[in-house]
């Protein structure tokens, strides 16, 4: 489900009309204490009056839901998951290996496959200014470079 944000900026002004009368009456004394600004209202709301009121309203579907790729881009990592662990699996049986590591690492690649695309996408950045830091650092500072002078 998409947030409220996103959501109310693709509603019409008839939809946005609904969408302010559903939340007045789903909660009138929040909706008045956030001088009737839907967003902050609907933000305001746990995740299950969210749902409720979303689900209520009479906009189209494909407004309130994430489709194609916002939704799948969610899923990247779950899917490679499942992938390294059919493969690991399969190398485990045909090698004849013991399964208590792969185990163990197999629960490692299930914990990394729930965090998000986001965590993923700084993690990489990260590692690759780390590692042009490292091996900058390093090319710079080598003793055996000193000692070939190629420096």
């Amino acid at each position: 489900m998409l947030n409220a944000a996103e959501m109310v900026k693709q509603l019409d002004d008839r939809e946005m009309a609904q969408l302010k009368y559903q939340v007045s009456m789903f909660d009138p004394a929040a909706f008045k204490k956030d001088s009737g600004d839907v967003v902050a209202c609907l933000n305001n709301m746990d995740a299950q009056s969210y749902a409720s009121v979303v689900n209520d309203s009479p906009i189209d579907g494909s407004k309130k839901y994430e489709a194609g790729w916002a939704l799948f881009k969610h899923k990247i990592p779950t899917w490679i998951f499942l992938i390294v662990t059919f493969l690991l699996s399969i190398l485990a049986i045909v090698k004849n290996m013991s399964t208590i590591p792969l185990l163990g690492l197999l629960s490692c690649l299930y914990m990394m496959s729930e965090m998000s695309y986001l965590n993923w996408r700084n993690f990489f950045i990260w590692l690759l200014l780390g590692l042009i830091v490292y091996f900058t650092y390093g090319y710079k500072h080598s003793k055996l470079s000193k000692e070939n002078n190629y420096v």
